[in-house]
């Protein structure tokens, strides 16, 4: 059975995480939770993602494969874009919690991850009220471009080739 799409779910969240597990095991949690999840690897993406889509929620790493993620904390400021961020870090609370201070209200979740932490987090950040609107459904032309930018991190990481080999298979 397919996925409903966004408009069925309770609220849609953006992942910025480059770790392609802990994406797909953040993803994975939220969704059956009820949350619609876009992913991204990088803040070129999410920012691109975040001027043509409205979320509920951010859920950030602090070292994405372009820069930290305190980088788009200080875009949405400067964008007036308000939308929760749950920010999460390795580093030691003293550096991210630095970082992230200041700049906009955040929540600062440390690696490794508890999930239930994650989800649990998720649903308090969200205002009640906004789980209630729906954003649009992402269009053909903006998952093929994401899945264009997702291989194009995968070859940085020298992933693709593998991926590519199974394909012609």
């Amino acid at each position: 059975m397919s996925d409903p799409g966004p408009q069925n779910r309770i609220g849609r969240i953006l992942i910025v995480e480059d770790n392609p597990l802990v994406a797909c095991m953040e993803r994975s949690a939220l969704h059956e939770r009820g949350f619609w999840c876009d992913l991204t690897v990088s803040l070129r993406e999410a920012i691109h993602l975040l001027r043509e889509l409205q979320y509920h929620l951010v859920v950030l790493d602090h070292d994405v494969s372009d820069g930290k993620g305190v980088y788009l904390l200080d875009w949405l400021t400067q964008q007036g874009i308000e939308v929760p961020v749950l920010y999460v870090s390795s580093v030691p609370p003293s550096v991210s919690g630095t970082a992230a201070q200041g700049r906009r209200t955040v929540r600062i979740l440390r690696k490794p991850l508890d999930i239930n932490k994650l989800c649990n987090e998720a649903m308090e950040m969200i205002p009640k009220q906004s789980l209630m609107s729906f954003p649009s459904e992402v269009t053909a032309s903006e998952r093929a471009e994401l899945f264009r930018l997702l291989a194009e991190s995968l070859i940085n990481d020298r992933c693709y080739s593998k991926i590519e080999k199974a394909h012609e298979q």
